[in-house]
């Protein structure tokens, strides 16, 4: 999997590059200009004290957020753990990030050695032992200085809108990651510690990169529209109006550098095809959290059959680790589609037009919907939120434990779900596709009207949920007669069966009368039999 980095350091440029310090606004700082951070006086490795310096800086910039501002390391933690067998990576990273305070000596320590769990993440043939890391006090001085040239600059000179970004619905077959660090008003910025002005390939890294926003399913790119390099080292900022670039230029690097190829075609629609229609989405992710496979079906409304499947593979990520990764093809579901992301999404926006479905359903959808952005403009709606609660399924048994809402308190799994809807064999394969597929099979079995999922919206404003009611309280605890249908109602519910509750009544242990035909019995027995349950 190709990063921006590696692309743009590695890609043949034409003499002098795409773009230079030609095309750049060079902007001098005077902050603690009487402070020397030369590289060489330094003992720490001159790309991971950049990583540190982003960081650190995002850290007070973000309000001292240690877990937003350090993001990559944590991943990477948890891909040292569950990949690379490093036990406790994850408690050590959570220790270190403890350590984090402010910007004394201590703290910086705590920086680098928790910003080298990026390389878990970032490039693994690269992995250093946290432990090997004591940064001099030059080094932390150094870094301190750096961190507070950054922070000023962005207070005085810009209104921060992001901190930390990535580009999804922009990355391609070549580029399958990559991360930005700070967007102001209408600059996308990249913070570099380096000793010297950008090179060529830095430059080309950084256009890369307003190019993917460009192409990304964020509306936090829209209003860029220019792109600025600050180096807290020389104390200098460099900034270029893309408007100044040539469209040629852009267009080359979307197309030969990116690898922005043609758009799938929208396939002719179906005017057969009613459009009373509804989706369910499933996806499965890798250890770094991205898309790596997803599986669609589209369903008619009003009896549930399947109208349509696809099944999708992410072909930059789907080797990458993951918990489920053997589980891509399976020889009953149907063959993937193996393409960029970009494409995909193209594929199944364009499925959706075509069978006029404008509702998604997920399983513990809020998963799926904030990994996908670029469907966000569809209604989402959760099956969990439905499925879960003990007033829209009734097969929930009456022995489970249920918080006041409804809910089960625990244990609300797909094959939960499946088992209480009568499928005791049924196991989750974990395959994308399958698992939609299993998922519709679910909201058939459950036989509510397609719109009682409104009560369950993800980014849409819920109608009221339907009220739960205990069956304890459908029943007066007071003197007199229940019919023998409300003491076995009220019995039931705790676990009693017909039978047991008729044989109470025939051997006397409830007290009965008959009038008009129906069979009463005295309440004060049965209170008393609820209260022994």
């Amino acid at each position: 999997m190709s990063t921006v980095w590696s692309v743009a350091k590695t890609y043949p440029q034409p003499s002098g590059g795409f773009i230079g310090i030609s095309n750049f606004e060079v902007v001098n700082t005077d902050y603690w200009t009487n402070i020397d951070t030369d590289y060489k006086k330094e003992n720490m490795d001159y790309g991971l004290t950049g990583t540190v310096v982003d960081y650190l800086s995002r850290f007070l910039l973000n309000g001292e957020d240690v877990r937003k501002a350090f993001d990559i390391s944590y991943k990477g933690a948890k891909i040292a753990e569950t990949i690379f067998g490093f036990t406790n990576a994850l408690k050590i990273a959570e220790i270190l990030g403890e350590i984090i305070i402010d910007l004394d000596d201590e703290s910086i320590r705590a920086a680098y050695q928790l910003a080298s769990f990026d390389l878990y993440y970032r490039n693994p043939t690269e992995i250093v032992d946290y432990r090997n890391l004591k940064p001099s006090k030059v080094t932390c001085e150094h870094v301190r200085y750096m961190v507070m040239r950054t922070h000023r600059f962005f207070i005085e000179t810009s209104d921060i809108k992001k901190l930390g970004f990535t580009f999804d619905g922009g990355y391609t077959d070549k580029i399958g990651a990559g991360d930005g660090d700070i967007l102001t008003e209408d600059t996308l910025w990249d913070i570099k510690t380096i000793k010297n002005n950008p090179s060529e390939a830095q430059y080309l890294q950084i256009l890369m990169y307003w190019i993917m926003g460009q192409h990304s399913t964020f509306d936090c790119f829209n209003n860029i529209s220019k792109i600025g390099i600050y180096n807290p080292r020389l104390n200098k900022a460099y900034i270029c109006e893309i408007s100044k670039i040539k469209e040629d230029i852009i267009h080359e690097i979307e197309k030969n550098v990116i690898g922005y190829g043609q758009a799938y075609a929208a396939p002719v629609k179906n005017t057969q095809i009613a459009t009373n229609t509804f989706a369910i989405i499933d996806i499965e992710t890798n250890f770094m959290d991205q898309v790596i496979s997803l599986g669609v079906v589209i369903a008619d409304k009003t009896n549930m059959h399947e109208l349509w499947s696809g099944y999708y593979i992410v072909n930059s990520l789907y080797e990458t680790p993951s918990m489920y990764g053997d589980m891509l093809f399976l020889e009953n579901i149907k063959d993937p589609i193996i393409d960029s992301r970009p494409n995909i999404m193209t594929i199944i926006k364009n499925q959706l037009e075509t069978y006029g479905t404008d509702r998604l359903l997920a399983y513990c959808g809020k998963f799926d919907y904030d990994r996908l952005p670029e469907l966000s403009n569809y209604s989402w709606c959760d099956i969990a939120d439905i499925a879960a609660y003990k007033q829209y399924n009734e097969q929930i048994p009456n022995n489970i434990s249920l918080c006041a809402t409804g809910k089960i308190k625990k244990g609300f799994k797909v094959s939960d779900m499946m088992h209480y809807l009568g499928e005791i064999n049924y196991i989750e394969t974990h395959n994308a596709l399958g698992d939609a597929l299993d998922e519709l099979r679910m909201v058939k079995l459950l036989g509510l009207d397609i719109s009682i999922y409104d009560e369950a919206f993800i980014n849409r404003k819920r109608p009221p949920r339907r009220e739960y009611v205990h069956p304890a309280k459908m029943h007066p605890k007071k003197p007199g007669y229940y019919s023998f249908e409300q003491a076995y109602s009220l019995l039931a519910s705790y676990g009693m069966s017909k039978e047991k509750i008729q044989a109470l009544v025939d051997e006397g242990k409830l007290s009965s009368i008959k009038e008009d035909g129906v069979l009463y019995v005295d309440s004060r027995e049965t209170i008393s039999i609820f209260n022994r349950l």
